[in-house]
């Protein structure tokens, strides 16, 4: 794998890991962050992201 393309997807796994960080995720039901694969922090990420939309849709909806 070329260095430019390690570098990238290190810089990739580092901010999602961040991004977890910020909003109070530290680890997951059976690893840490840190010894997730980019791939599984992605998922991580989208799956709250999700849970945020619906959590702020039902609030929405509850004081409409």
């Amino acid at each position: 794998m070329s260095k430019i393309l390690r570098e990238a997807l290190q810089n990739r796994r580092e901010f999602i890991i961040n991004q977890l960080l910020s909003i109070g995720v530290y680890k997951t039901e059976n690893a840490q962050l840190y010894e997730l694969c980019l791939s599984d922090l992605e998922r991580e990420y989208r799956l709250f992201k999700e849970k945020r939309k619906i959590s702020e849709k039902e609030n929405i909806l509850t004081t409409s």
